[in-house]
C-alpha cells in the first residue's frame, strides 16, 4: 500500500510539473477552481494546484492528497522526501469536491464550457483532471476544438473493467443456442436482432421483447465505454476488420442502425 501511495504521489507530481508548464484554461493567476476544505497548514508561498478526480478514485485520492500536502507543508518534496530547493515554492493540492470526486462526464463538459460558454452554470477549471476513462479527454479535445489534453502522454492511474449483468437463465439459453461458453457482443446482437426474441432460444413461457440498457453515456464512463463498444460490435458485424474505428464506420448508417436497434 505504501509503495502504491508513493507511485501515485510521484505520478501526481509529474502531472503537476507538466500542467504548470502548459497553458491554462484562461483563468486568472490564482487557483483555477474554488478551493475545497483541505487538511494541514498551507504555506503562505505555496502554489495551489486543483484536481478533480472521478468518484471511483475517492476511495484513495483524499489520502493521497493529504499525504502530499503534509510533506509539502513540511517543506519537503513529496516524491523524494528531501527539502525543496532554495527558492522553490511548495505545491499545495486543492480538492474542490471535498473528497467526493466529480462525475467525469459532467466535469468534462464543465471544462469545455470554461472555454466556449464561460457564463454557463457548469464551469470547471481544474489544473489536473483525472476521469474514469481516457475517452473523456479525447472528447474534450474534440468538442472544444483544441488540444486540451495530450492523449499520447496521459498516464493511466488504474484499470477498470466494463461488465454486463444478465439473468443466468438467459445466459445459459444463449450458450445452448450457440454451442459455446464465451458470450460476447456478437451473441448479444444475435439475441437483439432475433425476430422472435427469447422465443428463438427455447425459453419456457418466452416473450419476444428483449430488454437491454446501459447508463447515460453523456455522464457515465461505463455508458460511454459501452456505447463505443456497441459501435465497434456493430461495425464488426457489418464487415469491419480493423482495430480502431474511424469516422467512416461511425457515420455509416448501417452501423448506426445496428447500435440504435
Amino acid at each position: 500500500m505504501q509503495y502504491r501511495k508513493k507511485q501515485l504521489i510521484a505520478l501526481m507530481l509529474i502531472m503537476i510539473t507538466g500542467l504548470l508548464a502548459a497553458c491554462d484554461l484562461g483563468g486568472s493567476n490564482g487557483p483555477s477552481t474554488t478551493p475545497g476544505v483541505q487538511s494541514g497548514n498551507r504555506p503562505a508561498n505555496a502554489v495551489d494546484v486543483s484536481i478533480i478526480y472521478a468518484p471511483e478514485s475517492a476511495l484513495y485520492m483524499p489520502q493521497i492528497i493529504q499525504s502530499f500536502n503534509e510533506l509539502s507543508g513540511q517543506g519537503k518534496n513529496p516524491v523524494t522526501g528531501q527539502p525543496y530547493d532554495n527558492g522553490q515554492k511548495p505545491i499545495w493540492m486543492v480538492d474542490p469536491t471535498n473528497g467526493a470526486g466529480g462525475s467525469s462526464g459532467t466535469v468534462m463538459q464543465g471544462i469545455i464550457n470554461a472555454i466556449i460558454a464561460p457564463n454557463n452554470q457548469n464551469v470547471a477549471k481544474p489544473v489536473i483532471f483525472e476521469p474514469s476513462v481516457s475517452h473523456w479527454l479525447a472528447l474534450a479535445n474534440e468538442r472544444s476544438g483544441r488540444q486540451l489534453f495530450d492523449l499520447a502522454n496521459s498516464q493511466p492511474t488504474a484499470k477498470a473493467a466494463v461488465v454486463m449483468a444478465i439473468w443466468e437463465s438467459r445466459l445459459q439459453a444463449i450458450r445452448d443456442k450457440v454451442g459455446h461458453q464465451d458470450i460476447g457482443w456478437e451473441e448479444l446482437l444475435q439475441v437483439l436482432n432475433s425476430p422472435n426474441g427469447w422465443c428463438d432460444y427455447n425459453i419456457p413461457n418466452c416473450r419476444r421483447t428483449v430488454y437491454y440498457g446501459h447508463t447515460d453515456p453523456h455522464i457515465s464512463s461505463t455508458g460511454l465505454s459501452t456505447l463505443i463498444a456497441e459501435f465497434y460490435a456493430s461495425a464488426r458485424v457489418n464487415g469491419f476488420t480493423g482495430r480502431a474505428l474511424t469516422t467512416t464506420q461511425i457515420d455509416d448508417s448501417t452501423v448506426q442502425d445496428g447500435v440504435h436497434n
